[in-house]
């Protein structure tokens, strides 16, 4: 959409016409007037609909210039965005009877949908008739706030050049893994290590500062110091959370560097053919040493393919390499391999990536006739991080006559119906007639490549529904229900076995395709992570979980409803 300043532009460029006679009483400014407010979208007619609002500070002063998006929930439509006037003002016309959401967002500013009580909610649909003005849709940007401190080494004096993040935890697989935050960005300390970090949520946090390692900001080569955690400790485990609070600064978050033996790691990356590989080598702490770190760090590379990753803490580490994918249904080239690192450097390792095990097979439908094309996905899910890439997981390719392809595959993993059909579940994976639905599977090699698989699924589908309310009877709206097996062997990452889902406003829920089990049932108010993946996989909470949880079974096809209580945590 041309902005303001491009109207005003091609206005001044026409031809200057004669006044015409004045407006109507009432009638909107025209383009180019202070006041207007998106001059190319037409006036409601008795088709068209509008919403109206404010953008306003917390402090209740309006907020001029901020953009707002509206976005249709029942159809697609691309996004219509406009901007306030001086008075925080803006309209949107020329709508259809529908759905919609409404966000607002500027520059220092906390973007906040309408109705959005927490950053974690999507915000309050709202519904429009034809021809309807709603008015009063009303939106309040708090200011983001920033982290401020410094970072000194173990003398005291300033050190210039560390990289600061700001980390919250993330559950991937289950397992708490620390991360950059939403909306922070990694900063370097100036000549007085002083670091200061803007546009921070509410929320808690851990801050890091590392200086000699190799990152999307590369910093100082300082080696023999450790990635270090406010309060200056390098055991993330025992460092100290940081509370931002709405629209307020979180300052003098000052520690210093932790002094430690550090080694590199050296070697050398080849593709499956022995060219080298020039890109794509990163450093993880291995998932099965239990630490919890930030994202991995990237390598020193030289046009020969050796690689160096300097100033590693004593530890235990997975090196991979992996080469970009050509096409969704085929992986990359991978290599990876565990380190230990002890304060003495690592030399020599040298690296070849495979090309990978192919998996074919055909989907098969119990129960009705096929789907339409198009409402599945079949993945390969790693069942060990540490040997499997932990990006770029395939797709398959699924023809029209319903036979498919996945290729690139190296490491352990599960075959994960990802997305299914309105209707439909996962019933079976079968190979040559045996079930490997949960089993992991080992690729890498040609001779480890599968054919012929049977992916079944039932139209016999599971559902579990019901309401969540508080002890007083009271619906619970946006409850957590989490359904898990009560069988731990299931417990394993991506598992279908432990499943999530949220209940409206009102209360109620509906998890579907849950496979025939034993299982228990608990309802949170207040759970990290999101759908896709967050600590209700985590095993550590589900055990804790398991004493106050109801008890169901479920057979094929069965529907049950079911009314819960919010356990505490």
């Amino acid at each position: 959409m041309r902005t303001m300043a491009a109207v005003a532009l091609v206005l001044a460029m026409l031809p200057q016409q004669p006044p015409g006679p004045p407006p109507p009483p009432g009638s909107p400014p025209p383009p180019g007037v202070p006041g207007a407010v998106n001059p190319f979208a037409p006036r409601p007619t008795s088709d068209n609909a509008m919403i109206r609002g404010r953008v306003i500070r917390g402090d209740g002063r309006p907020l001029p210039r901020a953009q707002v998006r509206l976005e249709r929930l029942d159809v697609p439509m691309r996004p219509l965005p406009v901007a306030t006037d001086e008075d925080g003002v803006y309209e949107i016309g020329d709508l259809p009877a529908g759905r919609f959401r409404v966000t607002a967002m500027k520059t220092g500013f906390i973007a906040t949908a309408f109705g959005q009580r927490q950053l974690t909610e999507p915000g309050e649909p709202i519904a429009v008739r034809a021809s309807e003005v709603r008015e009063h849709v009303d939106i309040t940007l708090d200011r983001a706030s920033a982290v401020l401190g410094r970072i000194v080494d173990e003398n005291g004096e300033p050190v210039e050049g560390a990289i600061v993040r700001v980390l919250q935890i993330r559950y991937v697989g289950g397992r708490p893994q620390l991360a950059e935050a939403q909306g922070a960005y990694s900063r370097r300390t100036n000549d007085l290590g002083q670091f200061r970090l803007f546009g921070v949520l509410p929320g808690r946090y851990l801050i890091s500062a590392a200086i000699g390692q190799v990152t999307p900001r590369v910093a100082a080569d300082l080696p023999g110091y450790a990635v270090t955690y406010f309060p200056g400790t390098p055991n993330p485990s025992e460092a100290q959370f940081v509370t931002v609070n709405r629209s307020q600064d979180a300052a003098n978050i000052n520690f210093a560097l932790s002094r430690t033996r550090t080694a590199s790691i050296r070697g050398t990356a080849l593709s499956a053919s022995g060219d080298p590989i020039l890109g794509g080598i990163s450093l993880v702490p291995s998932r099965r040493s239990g630490a919890i770190f930030p994202d991995a760090v990237g390598a020193r590379i030289a046009r020969d393919g050796t690689f160096e990753f300097p100033n590693v803490a004593s530890g235990e580490y997975v090196v991979q390499v992996q080469k970009g994918r050509s096409q969704p249904s085929v992986e990359g080239e991978f290599a990876s391999q565990i380190v230990t690192v002890n304060g003495t450097d690592v030399d020599n390792l040298v690296l070849q990536t495979s090309t990978g095990s192919q998996v074919s097979g055909r989907f098969t439908f119990e129960g009705g006739d096929p789907p339409r094309p198009g409402g599945i996905e079949l993945s390969p899910v790693a069942s060990d991080p540490d040997l499997a890439p932990r990006s770029g997981t395939a797709s398959a390719e699924i023809h029209p006559d319903w036979t498919f392809e996945i290729g690139g595959l190296t490491g352990p993993r599960r075959l994960r119906l990802v997305r299914a059909p309105r209707g439909w579940m996962l019933k079976a994976i079968l190979l040559n007639g045996t079930d490997i639905t949960d089993a992991p599977l080992a690729f890498g090699t040609s001779e480890q490549s599968l054919r012929d698989l049977d992916v079944v699924l039932t139209s016999r589908l599971t559902t579990i529904a019901g309401g969540v309310a508080d002890s007083g009877g009271t619906p619970v709206p946006r409850a957590h229900v989490i359904v898990y097996a009560r069988d731990r062997d299931l417990w394993y990452p991506t598992s279908r076995f432990v499943v999530h889902g949220t209940a409206g406003a009102d209360g109620t829920f509906t998890i579907r395709g849950v496979p025939p089990a034993a299982y228990f049932v608990v309802a949170l108010e207040r759970l990290q992570g999101n759908d896709s993946d967050g600590e209700w996989q985590n095993p550590a909470l589900l055990d804790t979980l398991a004493a106050r949880a109801r008890s169901i079974t479920v057979a094929e096809g069965q529907q049950l409803q079911l009314s819960l209580r919010v356990s505490a945590r």
